[in-house]
């Protein structure tokens, strides 16, 4: 670990926590990046206490404070931590969970196979609906004409043939 005071970047903030597994999820590999979009992290661990000791401690020894730190009680429970580094937000995501079993993580593959269904067009409508504020599952949700919850409904279509999800592509994009 770098020596106190020093400013932790984003590779040292995924080294430093290499044995949670971070995994970097969400708008920056769907490349649905707006000005607002933070760098969102899932990890995994058995030990909620032991993630949460861990980060405060690397917190405090780079004298970054987290503007926000929480327990969440999700099931199975989760702890948050939001952040500032090199000038961008990132938002830690923590559970007792392997990451490709926890919503962040099925929610950006349907998406991305969404996106690779839907190419530009679909990303250019998803990308406009982002740009007005609005969250990329909703945006999602908004652009298919999904009903319902949009975190929820978004998540139900992991399940879905390519050719019923080619299906739904198609309608929204002819509307």
């Amino acid at each position: 670990m770098s020596a106190r005071g020093s400013t932790l970047d984003l590779g040292g903030l995924f080294r430093a926590l290499a044995s949670f597994e971070p995994t970097l999820l969400g708008t920056f590999p769907l490349g649905l990046v707006t000005a607002t979009s933070d760098i969102d992290v899932a990890c995994t661990t058995d030990d909620l206490d032991l993630f949460e000791e861990a980060t405060k401690a690397l917190f405090s020894s780079h004298r970054i404070t987290p503007s926000r730190f929480a327990r969440l009680a999700f099931e199975p429970p989760a702890v948050v931590v939001s952040l500032s580094l090199e000038g961008l937000a990132v938002e830690l995501f923590c559970q007792p969970l392997p990451v490709f079993r926890q919503h962040a993580f099925r929610h950006m593959i349907v998406e991305g196979r969404l996106l690779a269904i839907g190419g530009a067009a679909l990303r250019e409508r998803v990308l406009r609906r982002k740009l007005r504020g609005t969250k990329t599952e909703p945006a999602f949700a908004e652009v298919l004409g999904l009903v319902g919850d949009p975190y929820a409904a978004v998540l139900a279509l992991e399940t879905e043939s390519p050719r019923s999800l080619e299906a739904l592509v198609a309608r929204a994009l002819a509307s």
